[in-house]
């Protein structure tokens, strides 16, 4: 079994940011404010859509135009790569409200995709974290569910699976008592997959009778990380391989304005910098905004000499967690989960 790689000091994704999800979906403005972490937009990609089919109300304009204002004058305080990238993506952004003129404005998808899977499919409800810093608990449990779905359903056919997890409010308490977790400040991936694999498992639901088991149990684990030789083409091959798997990745405060439920798939988010000096600098502008987050990736494109991998987040459930498009190279490190396929619950008592 791998041991743990730990992304901060401390070895804590502190999942702190307050990244709520019912203000991010929805509206031109909030897609629009989505272009801070999506880099540059060439002109030829923007495309104006029908008069009346979304409109911003003059309150809603006058609104984003004066956070985008905010963003535009705390950046002032940096002269940092940050400062020149965040500035002039914020002023596109307004820029492009008001070239609507209450019109919304689309992106034309970023290139054919050439390559693609994903593993959707497996993926059980989402599941909301509903205790404040623990993504890390929350992706461990939806993607060990996810694991244990696919395995089970290779076999047994699709919409077979009996199980589920419906809160994360028995492993939360179980990493609390031996200090894996800490209460506002996250946990570590690599521990509580430790907590995981050395207990009976994630507790969950079933609607099979008895003796099914009432928890899902992990074989195994592994980190990968880009240090120790992950690329895209690796990635893809060990999500082909293992199906869903867990990632660690750097968030800023724009990171939840993405929603690929929202139809932009020309969206991704592209973080605020990749250097150690990048996420200090975001660390100091943004405070709490920013920070390490644990979510479930079950998917990838290959697309306009791009990869993208597509993610659940655990924010909102009734937004489907929601998903996100994310830069593969935002990743810091991938954990693969193996299990053990379960038995069907008349076929436990043999052998």
């Amino acid at each position: 079994m791998a041991n743990s790689a730990s992304p901060r000091a401390d070895g804590a994704a502190a999942c702190t940011l307050g990244l709520g999800g019912s203000a991010a979906r929805g509206g031109v403005a909030v897609r629009q404010a989505g272009l801070l972490g999506a880099g540059p937009v060439p002109a030829q990609r923007l495309e104006r859509r029908e008069p009346g089919r979304t409109r911003l109300q003059p309150k809603q304009l006058a609104g984003d135009c004066s956070s985008a204002c905010t963003l535009v004058h705390l950046r002032l305080r940096s002269t940092s790569y940050i400062l020149t990238r965040t500035l002039t993506l914020a002023l596109d952004a307004v820029a492009g409200r008001r070239l609507g003129s209450g019109e919304e404005l689309s992106l034309r998808p970023i290139g054919p995709v050439t390559r693609e899977n994903s593993w959707e499919a497996c993926l059980g409800p989402p599941v909301e974290q509903r205790v404040r810093a623990t993504c890390v608990i929350v992706a461990c449990a939806v993607c060990l569910e996810a694991k244990h779905r696919l395995e089970y359903e290779k076999v047994h056919g699709e919409g077979t699976f009996p199980h589920w997890v419906l809160d994360c409010d028995l492993l939360i308490e179980a990493c609390r008592r031996d200090r894996i977790w800490k209460p506002g400040k996250g946990a570590n991936v690599g521990k509580v997959l430790d907590k995981i694999e050395q207990t009976a498992g994630v507790p969950v639901t079933t609607t099979a009778p008895a003796p099914a088991q009432p928890w899902l149990p992990l074989r195994s684990w592994r980190p990968h990380s880009w240090d120790a030789g992950l690329s895209p083409t690796s990635v893809a091959e060990l999500l082909d391989s293992h199906g869903p798997c867990v990632v660690v990745l750097w968030v800023c405060p724009w990171y939840k304005y993405f929603d690929a439920a929202a139809g932009d798939d020309a969206l991704v988010y592209r973080g605020c910098g990749r250097s150690e000096d990048d996420r200090e600098q975001s660390k100091r502008l943004y405070g709490d905004q920013t920070g390490w987050h644990a979510v479930v990736c079950f998917g990838y494109r290959f697309c306009g000499g791009q990869m993208h991998v597509l993610v659940r987040d655990n924010h909102d459930a009734a937004a489907n967690g929601p998903q996100r498009w994310v830069d593969v190279e935002e990743i810091h490190t991938l954990y693969t989960l193996s299990v053990e396929r379960l038995k069907p619950w008349h076929l436990l008592g043999e052998r």
